[in-house]
C-alpha cells in the first residue's frame, strides 16, 4: 500500500494536503485494480483475439460506453462525463479513457460474445487520483484532552520571516509582523490564547471539544509563501467514572440483590466493562451476594477511542430485618436503661390514677340501681 497526500489549493493560496490511499492488487487474470493521476489516460482492450468475438461492450458501471461488432469497435457516449474523451485504440480492438477526471473512479468491464457463448467477463476498477507527494513533516495530525494545550510555532527561523498569519479553518486569529506576534481576533478562543515573543508562538489553552479542526501557519519573506504548516487538531473529552449502587435484602434467601450502574459525566459514546468480583460489560452489573461473603472489590472501566477511566468501590450484604417489640426493647436498653425505667414508671403511675374513677362509677351503678 502506498500513503500519498493530495494537494489542494486554499482561496487563501495556502496549499493544503489531504491524505489518499491507494491498494493496487491482482485478482484473478479477468480483474485487476488500477490507479491513474488525474489528466492521463486508460486503455480498456478487449482482451480476446479478434477470431474469436463476435460481439462486446465496454461498460463502465452499468452503462454502455462502446460495443465491437462486425470487426469495429463504436464509441456510443450516453454519459455526458466522457464527452470527447473516449477513443478507439489504433488495433481497433481497444477503448481509450483519456483526460482522466476523479468522478471516472469506478468500475469498467468489457463483456465478449462468441456465437452467443459469453466469455469470460474482463473487469477494471479504477481509481483516479490527483497530485500526489509523499507525507512530509509540515502536516501533522494531534489529539489533546480537553482543558490542555495546543502550541502553535511559527516554524521558521525569524530572520526567514516578513509576515505570517495562524489561522483556525481559514479564519485568521493571529499574524506576525516587524518582529512581533500579535492576536488580530480570538474567534472562540476569548481569553485563551497565549503569545510567545521568545519561540514566536500562539498558545491555545484550555482546549474545548469544539476547537477541534485544521490549524495553519502561513509565513512569507519578500512576498514569497514559505511552505504552511498544518496541524489537525482532536479534542476529546477526559472521561470521570461514577458508580451507583443500591440493593435489596432477600428474606428467603437470605442474601442481598446489588444493582450496579457505571456511568460518565461526558456525553460520549463509551464502552464499559467491569472486572473483580464479578466480570461482565454494559452499564449494568446485577449479582447476588450473601451476607457471609463480606467486603467485595469491583471496578469498573469506561473507554472510548481516546481516554480511559476506571472507578473501583467496595460492595458489602446489610441485612435488613423487620424490627420486633423485643429488639425495639433490647435496644432501648441498650441505649439508656434510665429511659426504659422512666417508661415502665409512667405506665403504673397512669393506671393508679385511673383506679378511684373506677371505683367511683361502680358506686354510683349501684345506687341507680337500689331506686
Amino acid at each position: 500500500m502506498r500513503t500519498c497526500y493530495r494537494y489542494h489549493v486554499l482561496s487563501s493560496g495556502a496549499a493544503l494536503l489531504v491524505l489518499c490511499f491507494g491498494l493496487c492488487v491482482w485478482g484473478d487474470e479477468n480483474t485487476v485494480t488500477e490507479r491513474r493521476a488525474a489528466g492521463s489516460s486508460l486503455i480498456l482492450p478487449l482482451g480476446h483475439p479478434k477470431e474469436s468475438v463476435s460481439f462486446a461492450e465496454w461498460k463502465y458501471g452499468a452503462k454502455i460506453i462502446a460495443v465491437y461488432t462486425q470487426g469495429q469497435v463504436h464509441i456510443d457516449e450516453p454519459l455526458f462525463q466522457f464527452s470527447g474523451r473516449l477513443k478507439v485504440g489504433s488495433d481497433d480492438l481497444s477503448v481509450e479513457v483519456t483526460d482522466l477526471q476523479l468522478q471516472d473512479s469506478g468500475r469498467y468491464s468489457i463483456v465478449a460474445d462468441k456465437s452467443g457463448v459469453q466469455l469470460p467477463t474482463k473487469t477494471i476498477s479504477l481509481t483516479v487520483y490527483g497530485l500526489c507527494v509523499w507525507a512530509d513533516e509540515n502536516t501533522v495530525t494531534e489529539c489533546r484532552a480537553a482543558g490542555s494545550s495546543l502550541i502553535l510555532p511559527l516554524g521558521h527561523p525569524e530572520e526567514s520571516v516578513s509576515f505570517a498569519q495562524w489561522r483556525y479553518e481559514g479564519k485568521t486569529f493571529a499574524v506576525y509582523r516587524k518582529g512581533q506576534v500579535h492576536i488580530t481576533d480570538e474567534l472562540q478562543f476569548s481569553g485563551r490564547l497565549k503569545v510567545n515573543s521568545d519561540d514566536l508562538s500562539v498558545e491555545v489553552t484550555d482546549l474545548q471539544l469544539q476547537d477541534s479542526g485544521s490549524y495553519s501557519i502561513t509565513a512569507h519573506k519578500s512576498g514569497v509563501q514559505l511552505p504552511t504548516k498544518i496541524i489537525n487538531l482532536t479534542v476529546y473529552a477526559v472521561l470521570k467514572t461514577e458508580i451507583e449502587s443500591s440493593q435489596t435484602w432477600v428474606e428467603s434467601k437470605n442474601s442481598c440483590e446489588v444493582h450496579l450502574l457505571c456511568k460518565v459525566r461526558e456525553a460520549e459514546k463509551v464502552s464499559y466493562t467491569w472486572s473483580g468480583y464479578k466480570t461482565d460489560s454494559g452499564a449494568g452489573l446485577h449479582f447476588t451476594l450473601s451476607p457471609a461473603e463480606g467486603d467485595v472489590t469491583l471496578s469498573c472501566t469506561a473507554a472510548n477511542s481516546y481516554s480511559n477511566d476506571t472507578k473501583t468501590m467496595k460492595v458489602t450484604c446489610n441485612p435488613s430485618k423487620t424490627p420486633t417489640v423485643f429488639s425495639l426493647l433490647s435496644s432501648l436498653m441498650a441505649v439508656s436503661p434510665y429511659l426504659l425505667v422512666s417508661i415502665v414508671l409512667g405506665v403504673k403511675c397512669c393506671r393508679a390514677r385511673a383506679k378511684p374513677d373506677e371505683e367511683k362509677r361502680a358506686h354510683a351503678v349501684i345506687e341507680d340501681g337500689a331506686c
